[in-house]
C-alpha cells in the first residue's frame, strides 16, 4: 500500500501548493459531431480526513471541510461539508490527515430500504495537491468548484423574506470507445439567491440553457420518505461565468453542422491530387522505350527511378503503422474509465 506522499511531487510536510485559480473554463467542447457548450466539472477542496478504507484497488475516504465567515452582525459563523472522496489506488490515509484535493463530481445509485433507490454523490480525486499528517499544522478553508452544463429544471423557492432558485445542471463528459463517442452525465443541484439571479439572469433561466458557474459545495443530512439517511449535496453559486440560451445553442449547432459539411467535401479534392503525382512515372516509362542507343547508357540511370521511388513508399508504411498505435491508446483508455466507475454503483 502506498503512502499518500507517493502521489505528491516534491512533498514536504506540511505542503499547501494552492494554485492561483481553477483551470480556465472550457466554453466550447466538441464531442462527436455536436458542439456542447460550457462543459466543466472540476473543483478544489481542503479538509481533514475523518475515516478511510482501502480495498480492491481503490481508497474511499471522508473529508470534513469547514468554512468560516463573519455575518452582518459581526458574529462568527461556520459550516462543515462532509465530502465522500474516491481515489484510484490504495493509499494509507488516516483520520486526522489534512489534504488539498483537485476533484470532479460523480453520481451513482445505491439500493436503500425496501428496494428504494438512493442518489449518491461522491468526488473522484484527480490530484493530491497537498498533504499534512496533522490537520492542526494548517488552516483549512478552500472550497471552490467550476461547473458547466445544461439546465434541466428551475424551481423558485421562498421562505420568509428569502427567495432563491434551485437549478439542476447536467454535466456531460464525452469519451470514445471503439471509435464511437459516448456520453457520461452527472446531475448536480445549484442554489442561486435572488440578488445574484437578478444581476446575472435578466431574461431568466430556462430548461435547455447552457451555463457556467463558480460555486461552493455544501452538504446536509436528512431522512427521506423510505427512512433512508441521505447526504444531500448542493452548490451555492458565487459567480456566474456565462450563459447561452437554448435558442443560441441551436444556432451554434446549425453553424457547426454547415462547417462540417464544407470540411467533409475537402478530402475528395485531396484524393484527386495523387493522380497528378503519377505523371513523372509515365515519363520514365517513355524514356525507357527510347532507341537502344540510349539504353546502352549505364544501367544505373535506369535504376535511379526505382531508387527514388522506394523512399516514397516508406513514409506511407510509417503512416500505416502509426495510426493503429493511436487507436490502441484510445481503446485502452476508455475501458479503464468504465471499469473504475462500475464498481462504485454496486
Amino acid at each position: 500500500m502506498h503512502q499518500p506522499d507517493d502521489c505528491i511531487s516534491s512533498l514536504t510536510t506540511p505542503v499547501w501548493d494552492i494554485p492561483s485559480g481553477i483551470p480556465p473554463a472550457v466554453f466550447y467542447h466538441t464531442g462527436g459531431n455536436i458542439m456542447k457548450l460550457f462543459r466543466s466539472n472540476v473543483g478544489l477542496i481542503a479538509g481533514t480526513i475523518t475515516s478511510s478504507n482501502a480495498a480492491n484497488g481503490q481508497t474511499a475516504f471522508w473529508v470534513d471541510q469547514v468554512t468560516c465567515w463573519t455575518d452582518a452582525q459581526g458574529n462568527q459563523k461556520s459550516r462543515t461539508a462532509q465530502v465522500q472522496c474516491v481515489h484510484e489506488g490504495e493509499l494509507d490515509l488516516k483520520a486526522g490527515n489534512a489534504v488539498l484535493l483537485r476533484t470532479c463530481v460523480k453520481t451513482c445509485e445505491n439500493v436503500g430500504n425496501n428496494g428504494s433507490k438512493i442518489n449518491v454523490t461522491y468526488y473522484k480525486v484527480l490530484n493530491f495537491l497537498g498533504f499534512s499528517p496533522d490537520s492542526n499544522d494548517v488552516q483549512l478553508s478552500l472550497n471552490q468548484y467550476t461547473l458547466g452544463g445544461n439546465v434541466g429544471s428551475v424551481d423558485q423557492k421562498t421562505s420568509g423574506n428569502n427567495t432563491w432558485y434551485n437549478v439542476t445542471l447536467a454535466m456531460t463528459r464525452s469519451y470514445q470507445v471503439n471509435n464511437n463517442w459516448q456520453d457520461e452525465t452527472h446531475w448536480v443541484k445549484l442554489v442561486i439567491n435572488q440578488k445574484m439571479f437578478d444581476q446575472n439572469f435578466k431574461n431568466g433561466i430556462n430548461t435547455g440553457d447552457s451555463m457556467m458557474v463558480e460555486c461552493e459545495l455544501t452538504t446536509n443530512s436528512y431522512v427521506d420518505k423510505h427512512q433512508n439517511t441521505v447526504l444531500g449535496n448542493e452548490f451555492r453559486v458565487n459567480r456566474v461565468l456565462g450563459q447561452v440560451t437554448k435558442a443560441e445553442s441551436q444556432l451554434l449547432k446549425s453553424q457547426q453542422t454547415s462547417q462540417q459539411g464544407n470540411f467533409n467535401s475537402q478530402p475528395q479534392q485531396q484524393q484527386q491530387q495523387p493522380q497528378q503525382n503519377f505523371a513523372p512515372q509515365q515519363q520514365q516509362q517513355q524514356q525507357q522505350q527510347q532507341p537502344q542507343q540510349q539504353q546502352q547508357q549505364p544501367q544505373q540511370q535506369q535504376q535511379q527511378p526505382q531508387q527514388n521511388f522506394a523512399p516514397q513508399q516508406q513514409p506511407q508504411q510509417q503512416q500505416q503503422n502509426f495510426q493503429p498505435q493511436q487507436q490502441q491508446s484510445q481503446q485502452n483508455f476508455a475501458p479503464q474509465q468504465q471499469q473504475n466507475f462500475a464498481p462504485l454503483r454496486q
